[in-house]
């Protein structure tokens, strides 16, 4: 294996070098890390969502997202995939496990530019990283659309300065993976306008300031693939106003949400409405610590080498720009604010805690004799949270079990029984699972139902497990039925009402 002085490596000539064996090891870990339990949890809505929509027929399936905020590029992908392959689980998210893991090579490439060593811990921390991990076992554009922001900073750095493939072929990969990501989700503009104007205050920084004709080039990618997507923008405004456009994702704001944002980057993939101190906020801590080391190593290296000084011009921006600007933007309009859609951050916080850890090895070795044993120790240190974490999210259940209690129902189900699953929207996720259930969507405090509980024998009642039948003000319509509690499944109560 050769390595040469702009990070690229050439192959072995006997065959696979040092380096390719252990991208190939890390790749393959991060497959197995994520096909392993990955139809262990139930199919929760949003994936419901994608799973009834992949059902239909491809224009009604166009129409069911148009109104929302949704794009169709991820939605008609998978109906295209279940055609071929079946309705399932497995087949709903494995599109995003096998993405999720290919993550880790543009990461790799991308950091073996400052060195190889940067660029295998970068590669190692994203195939452990307890929120990619997360979401590469969920039927959503997430995991996806981390991949496509790797891949699409690694062919920016390759237009800039090439190293393994031509310029013109970076060129030709960043307009197809930026025309994807434009129709993957709408938060990717802000990544792709966050790189366009690096791209350019690197091109103009690297030339003395000078605004050139190569300056206008850089960015005509982007432009491109902008152009591409005027035609979905388009028949957006026209046939859906855009004052009747859906934000149902958005988070009420807080300033615990903004940095909360950070800590579900770096590793603590699930939280509501307070970070939980344990393995996996340690994990985050020391992933945000390390990428703050990696800001000040990239720093103080920018005025005298090159490759920091890129990377500071595109990383910095990239990990405070997209929070900030949709922050303003929420607390000013309406929330639009959910620290999911801020995945096509990770690349970019990955590689600088790679380097703050770099950083820290290349400084132990001027200030102690023992700095063999300290190597080793912060080398093992971060991975061994992140992985230890993953132990962590593996043995908790966060998704509710509505498989469970869905296939429950169906199998003891009368002729003239009826379900009322609570919160109302949470039918989609039974629907997946059995589209005939004679399933009646009313609110938690509806009105004029007596009739309708007066015309079944059974009521099934479907809940979340912290809401108590107190909660439901239909509940007294209901007392003079017998209720049969039914446990065991995570998440929810199953009850049933019967005369």
């Amino acid at each position: 294996m050769n390595e040469l002085a702009d990070g690229t490596i050439r192959a072995h000539p006997n065959g696979l070098g040092k380096t390719q064996r252990i991208v190939i090891f890390i790749l393959l870990l991060a497959f197995i890390i994520r096909i392993l339990g990955i139809t262990r949890e139930s199919i929760w809505l949003d994936e419901a969502m994608t799973g009834l929509r992949s059902q239909m027929n491809l224009w009604d399936l166009i129409e069911n997202i148009s109104p929302k905020d949704h794009l169709p590029l991820y939605f008609v992908s998978i109906w295209i995939l279940e055609k071929i392959a079946g309705n399932s689980e497995l087949v709903l998210r494995l599109p995003s496990a096998v993405l999720g893991a290919l993550t880790v090579i543009p990461v790799f490439f991308i950091g073996s530019r400052f060195s190889r060593r940067v660029g295998i811990m970068a590669a190692f921390l994203t195939a452990i990283n307890p929120s990619l991990i997360y979401y590469s076992q969920e039927a959503r554009m997430y995991a996806p659309m981390a991949f496509l922001a790797a891949l699409s900073l690694y062919y920016s750095f390759e237009m800039i300065k090439p190293s393994r493939i031509s310029k013109k072929h970076a060129i030709f990969g960043l307009v197809i993976t930026n025309t994807v990501l434009f129709y993957l989700h709408y938060f990717s503009a802000i990544f792709i306008a966050v790189e366009t104007l690096s791209i350019f205050a690197c091109d103009l920084i690297m030339n003395r300031r000078r605004i050139r004709k190569e300056s206008i080039l850089m960015v005509l990618p982007n432009i491109i693939s902008f152009i591409i997507f005027l035609p979905w923008l388009s028949f957006i405004l026209i046939r859906y106003p855009f004052s009747g456009h859906t934000t149902g994702g958005g988070l009420e704001l807080s300033p615990f949400l903004l940095y909360a944002t950070y800590f579900f980057l770096g590793g603590t993939y699930k939280f509501y409405y307070e970070l939980e101190f344990g393995i996996p906020f340690i994990a985050s801590l020391w992933m945000l610590i390390a990428a703050i080391l990696g800001t000040i190593y990239l720093t103080s290296r920018g005025s005298r080498d090159k490759v920091s000084r890129r990377m500071w011009i595109f990383f910095i921006p990239m990990l405070v720009v997209p929070t900030l600007s949709v922050y303003i933007i929420s607390y000013c309009w309406q929330s639009i604010y959910n620290y999911r859609y801020f995945i096509f951050i990770m690349p970019a916080l990955v590689i600088m805690s790679s380097l703050g850890i770099d950083y820290l090895l290349k400084s132990i070795t001027k200030i102690t004799n023992y700095r063999e044993l300290l190597r080793i120790m912060i080398i093992l240190f971060i991975p061994l949270f992140l992985l230890t974490a993953d132990v962590f999210m593996f043995a908790r259940e966060d998704k509710s079990d509505w498989r469970g209690a869905t296939l429950h129902i169906e199998n003891n189900l009368g002729d003239d029984d009826i379900i009322l699953p609570q919160p109302a929207h949470q039918r989609y996720t039974m629907y997946y699972y059995a589209p005939d259930l004679p399933i009646r969507s009313i609110s938690a405090n509806p009105t004029n139902v007596t009739e309708l509980f007066e015309d079944h024998e059974v009521i099934w009642l479907v809940t979340y497990q912290y809401r108590d039948l107190d909660y439901f003000g239909f509940i007294d319509l209901l007392n003079n039925r017998t209720v049969e509690k039914i446990e065991g499944f995570s998440g929810l109560n199953v009850w049933r009402f019967s005369r």
